[in-house]
């Protein structure tokens, strides 16, 4: 009699468990359906602007000042509705003459990302690196 009842009152938690997991389910698609994406220019600057910050430190500027350079750079940027890519050098050189002709590489979004050599970076060459070093793996737990 009472091994029954054991198994009985173990499943109420499952139950309780179930239910709230469909009920976050529901709610989840209910976010997730009028979910939109856009791009802006302000996101698109702001990937770029350690770039910008990075290659004036590399002018000896501090990084405190390069910080407040880019930041004012950024704000531009966005009450003109330029991406940081369109600048010109002249436009860089209103808000510091550390940026010589070399500035406009650094504001790249490609040149941005393979820049970027670290791993679990989004560098291409070692995006796909990771990828090669998955199949391979795929392809060893299969043949074990």
């Amino acid at each position: 009699m009472t091994y029954n009842r054991d198994l009985q009152e173990d499943k109420e938690p499952i139950f309780d468990a179930t239910k709230t997991l469909l009920n976050s389910l529901k709610m989840m698609i209910l976010i997730v359906k009028d979910l939109k994406f856009r791009q802006n220019i302000e996101a698109g600057n702001l990937l770029l602007a350690t770039d910008l910050a990075n290659y004036l430190v590399e002018k000896n500027i501090p990084f405190r000042e390069a910080h407040h350079i880019v930041g004012n750079i950024v704000a531009y940027a966005i009450e003109h509705q330029k991406p940081l890519e369109s600048l010109t050098k002249e436009e860089l050189n209103n808000f510091s003459k550390a940026f010589d002709k070399d500035a406009k590489d650094i504001i790249s979004k490609e040149l941005s990302i393979s820049r970027k050599k670290t791993y679990g970076s989004t560098n291409k060459d070692l995006v796909k690196k990771q990828i090669d070093l998955s199949s391979l793996e795929e392809n060893i737990n299969k043949n074990l």
